[in-house]
């Protein structure tokens, strides 16, 4: 991995780079224990969880939707993905909107739309992590979600849930507590 890619992945994370830079950081030579201690694997696990589903991935549950976003549970900053989807429930693409602290993300809800838009999308789901492992959505949270489901409806695209992964916590949908 190059200096400038290992400094991006220190500093931002890897959920950030590109995927030719994911492609490129990969280049690997050493042991299977050097490359599982190595910013190589993680690189690599990031690519898994891009892609890891199969062709035809359909969220019918907030289960499903939990399992997608359940690599957020790794993580020791907030990091915020959407999940584009058709009428039918079948997953078209997901998205790394936004990292923060451990405190915190700050969210462009105009990408989102414009993501949605883009991907020619029925619905959405949002998700982000608590890295503190609490599972309540704080008002912030309630607010945001709020402000994304009504900025979506504006182009006839629902916002069917909003998980909360929480890391050795599980999850908190904010469709089966009725929020949204």
């Amino acid at each position: 991995m190059s200096a400038k890619l290992k400094e991006k992945a220190i500093q931002y994370g890897f959920a950030v780079m590109t995927d030719s830079e994911l492609l490129e950081s990969i280049k690997f030579k050493g042991t299977i224990e050097e490359y599982y201690n190595s910013y190589i694997y993680k690189a690599c696990k990031e690519l898994n969880n891009r892609y890891k589903r199969p062709d035809e991935l359909y969220i019918k549950s907030s289960k499903n939707a939990y399992d997608l976003f359940s690599h957020l549970n790794d993580n020791d900053e907030e990091m915020f993905f959407c999940a584009f989807m058709k009428k039918n429930g079948r997953v078209i693409t997901s998205r790394f909107i936004g990292k923060g602290n451990d405190s915190g993300v700050v969210v462009d809800i105009k990408s989102i739309v414009r993501l949605a838009l883009e991907n020619n999308a029925s619905a959405a789901i949002i998700s982000h992590n608590h890295p503190s492992g609490s599972i309540i959505p704080s008002k912030e949270d309630i607010n945001l979600t709020l402000k994304i489901k009504n900025a979506l409806e504006l182009f006839d695209i629902k916002l069917l849930d909003h998980i909360i992964v929480a890391k050795n916590n599980g999850y908190y949908s904010f469709a089966d507590e009725q929020i949204i």
